[in-house]
């Protein structure tokens, strides 16, 4: 087993601020139109996105994500919708395939009056069990602003956690939060690495030779994490809500 932890400090997200723009995101793709599959919202259409069956956000429909033309002829995607509540859960389901395996899963969300989880499970299948894993992640976000608004509450069950699975390895992902002295956050993230029964004599090998370069790693992608908050978020937030909903489903 390796374990690896680290900590970065990044500007904070006001609360009311993400609340707005997860409401205005659902009024937006609520009051959208479809014009021959295309998915129009009052702020344009959301490029790639098209309603290939039923109705607009109703149970069942289907939409097909379409590449910029130069992705394998064999790869498709599509979301379809399980459920779609704006007091309670929505559920969406999706499915890629890229003509060498299939991966599927769900995402769910409670709600958009008052953001309290998010969760997402799904698989990958391939040809042979090597080519075979599995995922799941979940956020407590009432947890999350519970940690960030109180010094020490950190300590509890960290808000944000995800797990890989494969025959060979898991991975375990855990991340907490508090508040910083200057108002900013503080993030706690724990990465544990686990090899199955049969292949921890191998796993307990390349921990040995390369755990310095894995723990380099680690911490270099906990950097860029930092840099790409910072160079986006602060941003962001000094904007109307609607702007950022405007960026995410309408990128420039």
């Amino acid at each position: 087993m390796a374990r690896f932890h680290g900590s970065i400090t990044v500007s904070a997200l006001p609360r009311q601020w993400f609340e707005t723009f997860v409401a205005d995101l659902y009024e937006v793709l609520e009051t959208a139109r479809v014009v021959d599959g295309a998915v129009v919202t009052e702020i344009g259409e959301i490029e790639g996105v098209r309603l290939v069956k039923g109705r607009h956000l109703a149970t069942g429909a289907r939409y097909r994500l379409e590449g910029d033309g130069e992705a394998d002829d064999d790869s498709t995607s599509e979301l379809v919708v399980s459920r779609w509540s704006r007091r309670r859960e929505s559920s969406v389901e999706f499915i890629s395939s890229d003509g060498d395996g299939t991966a599927s899963g769900v995402l769910r969300f409670d709600s958009a009056t008052r953001p309290r989880n998010f969760t997402m499970a799904g698989r990958y299948q391939g040809s042979g069990r090597l080519r075979q894993m599995s995922w799941k992640g979940s956020a407590d976000i009432e947890r999350w602003w519970e940690q960030v608004s109180e010094a020490g509450a950190k300590r509890a069950k960290p808000p944000l956690t995800a797990r890989l699975s494969h025959s060979l390895v898991s991975l375990k992902l855990a991340i907490a939060a508090e508040p910083a002295d200057d108002g900013r956050w503080s993030i706690d993230v724990t990465l544990v690495v686990r090899g199955r029964l049969w292949a921890r004599p191998v796993g307990a090998l390349a921990s040995l030779f390369g755990g310095f370069a894995l723990r380099r790693l680690f911490k270099r992608g906990l950097d860029d994490v930092r840099r790409e908050w910072e160079d986006n978020v602060p941003a962001l937030v000094r904007e109307d809500p609607l702007y950022a909903v405007g960026k995410v489903l309408i990128p420039p």
